[in-house]
């Protein structure tokens, strides 16, 4: 299980870095770390309100509720628009500013 669900986690990032690499062509790095850095936290308050909603609600109710979650947030990706690059939505600055 652990095998496929690796699997099934490296079949996603090439979707995650692809919509990143088309929305952003100048903020890949900033963009990308943001999207690693809000993962870790996703995972870590996964992690402790697991344990808090199994003791709450049981075992089979908590795994629901996170495949819940899981779908929920797969959903989400439905709503990026990669054809829009968010570069060029930015104010043009002056460079002596």
């Amino acid at each position: 299980m652990f095998a496929v669900a690796a699997g099934l986690f490296f079949t996603a990032a090439s979707a995650f870095w692809s919509t990143l690499i088309d929305i952003t062509r100048r903020g890949t790095g900033v963009l990308g770390g943001l999207m690693n850095g809000a993962g870790q936290i996703g995972s870590g308050i996964g992690t402790i309100s697991f344990a808090w909603l199994q003791s709450w609600v049981g075992w089979e109710r908590a795994l629901q509720m996170s495949g819940l979650m899981g779908v929920a947030s797969g959903l989400v990706w439905l709503w990026i628009d990669s054809s829009r690059q968010i570069d060029k939505d930015r104010l043009a600055f002056p460079k002596n500013a």
